[in-house]
C-alpha cells in the first residue's frame, strides 16, 4: 500500500513539473521600441493563450510539445517563434 501511496506521488510531482514552466517577457515594437500591449500569445490549436499588458510584458504556459509560440495584432505581422518547450525562459519580442 504504501509502494501505491509514493508511486502517486511521484506521479503528481512530474504532472506538475510540466504545469509549472512559464514563458516569460516583453514585446515591444521593433521601430519604436515601444512596449505593446493587448498583443496575443498563443500556442496555434491547442487552446492556450496570453495577453501582454499595457506595459508589453507577458506570461504564458509552456508544456512539453508544444514548441512554437505565435504572436499577433492588429497592424503588425503575425511572428511565430521556436521554443524549448517544458522549461521556464525569458523571451524578448520585437
Amino acid at each position: 500500500m504504501k509502494c501505491k501511496h509514493i508511486n502517486i506521488v511521484f506521479l503528481f510531482l512530474l504532472i506538475s513539473m510540466d504545469l509549472v514552466a512559464q514563458i516569460k517577457g516583453t514585446i515591444t515594437d521593433s521601430l519604436t521600441r515601444e512596449p505593446l500591449s493587448f498583443v496575443s500569445v498563443y500556442y496555434q490549436g491547442k487552446g492556450v493563450g496570453s495577453i501582454s499588458k499595457n506595459d508589453g510584458q507577458f506570461v504564458i504556459e509552456t508544456r512539453r510539445g508544444w514548441n512554437k509560440l505565435t504572436f499577433s495584432a492588429i497592424g503588425y505581422r503575425t511572428k511565430v517563434v521556436n521554443i524549448v518547450p517544458g522549461t521556464t525562459q525569458q523571451l524578448n519580442i520585437r
